[in-house]
C-alpha cells in the first residue's frame, strides 16, 4: 500500500488574484408609491485573466450597462424588465453585447391567493460573424445557475428561451412547476452550457431549437429555520444537441437546509 498523502497547513486558505476582478456601482429609484414603479441602474465590470467562447479565448474585460423596470399592481401582477449592454475587450477583439430579460406574475384572486401563474422569458445575444474581431457572445457575469432548473444544463448565452410556469405558496408546502424552451440567437455560435463553457460547438450542429427543460419542485417548511425540498426534472433534446448526439436527460433531487 502506497503511502497516504498529508494536506498541507493552508491549502484550503485563499489568497488575493489580482488577475480576475470585479467592480460597479447600483442605484434603486422609487418612482411611484405603493411599489408600482421601480427603477434600478447599475455599471458592473468584470475582469478574467482567461475566458473563452466559441470562436476566441483570452484575457477579457468586460463593462455591462443596465437597467432594471419592476413593481406590483393591487390587482396581484408583478413584473420585472431588464435591458444590458456590454462592452470590452477579449484577446484582439472588441466585444458588443446585449441582454433583455423579463417576467410577468399574477396572483389569483379569493380562495386561489396561494396560486401564482407566471412567464418569464429572456433574449441574450450570440456571435453571428465568429473572427470578424468583434465579439457579440453575451456573458451573463455570476448567473444563479438554478434559475431555470435545479438541473443546470444551458447556459443563459446566445439564447432564447420562454418559460410558463405556476406557483403555489402556503403557509409550509410550496410547489412548482413549468417548462423552459431554449433556442440559439446565433446559429453561428455554440450552445452553452454551465459554467460558460462550450457543450455544443457551432460546427456540430445547424439546428437552433436547443430543446425544453420540464421540472416539479415541491418544498415544505418545517419551521423559520428547517426546510426540505425535492425536484424532478427532464430534458427533451432539440435538433441543436440531437444533432451532436446529445440524448434526454432525468434529475432527481432532494436537499435539506437549515438556516440559523
Amino acid at each position: 500500500m502506497g503511502a497516504v498523502p498529508m494536506l498541507q497547513r493552508g491549502v484550503f486558505d485563499d489568497a488575493t488574484d489580482w488577475q480576475n476582478r470585479f467592480w460597479g456601482v447600483y442605484a434603486t429609484i422609487p418612482i411611484l408609491p405603493q411599489k408600482l414603479f421601480n427603477v434600478e441602474a447599475f455599471y458592473l465590470a468584470r475582469q478574467r485573466a482567461n475566458a473563452e467562447y466559441s470562436g476566441v479565448r483570452g484575457r477579457e474585460t468586460r463593462h455591462t450597462f443596465g437597467v432594471r423596470l419592476f413593481g406590483e399592481t393591487k390587482f396581484g401582477l408583478e413584473y420585472v424588465g431588464h435591458a444590458l449592454a456590454q462592452a470590452g475587450s477579449i484577446a484582439d477583439d472588441d466585444v458588443r453585447a446585449w441582454g433583455l430579460a423579463g417576467a410577468l406574475w399574477q396572483r389569483l384572486p379569493g380562495a386561489l391567493e396561494p396560486v401564482h401563474i407566471g412567464i418569464r422569458g429572456d433574449a441574450l445575444s450570440g456571435d453571428h460573424k465568429p473572427g470578424d474581431r468583434l465579439t457579440t457572445t453575451f456573458q451573463p457575469l455570476f448567473p444563479n445557475q438554478s434559475f431555470f432548473s435545479a438541473l443546470p444544463t444551458i447556459y443563459p448565452t446566445n439564447l432564447y428561451d420562454v418559460h410558463p410556469l405556476v406557483r403555489i405558496e402556503g403557509a409550509t408546502v410550496s410547489f412548482e412547476g413549468g417548462c423552459v424552451f431554449f433556442f440559439r440567437q446565433a446559429l453561428e455560435d455554440a450552445v452553452y452550457g454551465p459554467p460558460g463553457t462550450v457543450l455544443v460547438p457551432a460546427r456540430a450542429t445547424e439546428g437552433r431549437y436547443t430543446g425544453a427543460l420540464a421540472s416539479l419542485s415541491l418544498g415544505y417548511k418545517a419551521d423559520r429555520h428547517l426546510s426540505f425540498n425535492a425536484e424532478y426534472s427532464h430534458v427533451f433534446p432539440g435538433p441543436a444537441l440531437t444533432n451532436a448526439g446529445g440524448t434526454s436527460v432525468d434529475f432527481f433531487g432532494t436537499w435539506t437546509t437549515y438556516t440559523y
